[in-house]
């Protein structure tokens, strides 16, 4: 089913606008889920473009080569973690009477973890 998308561009910076209304209808037609695994592609995305379009050079035998790919797999499978975590909250906060609680708890763990990650 496909959707109209009005756009408005009566500011003086018409190119703002347009990229704001863009945003904006972006956001109401995606996921959470998907909005959370989005800047966790970025860099993934940025490498194959430039590796396609000649900017970067992969070598196997190179080291710095393997590095990159290996970052690359590893924000793609960030995402699919990501994802994963979303769906599950999401399905939890579903059965959960008092949602509040849930990202307390989920609050109070990244509080520990950082602690410790940092202090270690």
């Amino acid at each position: 089913m496909a959707q109209e998308i009005q756009l408005e561009t009566h500011n003086s910076d018409g190119g703002n606008s347009l990229w704001r209304s863009l945003l904006l209808k972006g956001i109401s037609l995606t996921s959470p889920a998907m909005a959370t695994s989005m800047p966790n592609l970025t860099p993934g995305l940025i490498f194959i473009i430039a590796w396609i379009l000649r900017y970067e050079k992969v070598k196997l035998s190179c080291m710095y080569s393997k590095v990159k790919i290996a970052g690359t797999l590893l924000c793609v499978a960030a995402i699919f973690v990501l994802s994963t975590n979303v769906v599950l909250q999401a399905a939890t906060l579903a059965d959960l009477p008092a949602p509040i609680s849930l990202c307390a708890f989920t609050s109070l763990i990244g509080v520990f973890l950082t602690k410790d990650i940092e202090y270690c």
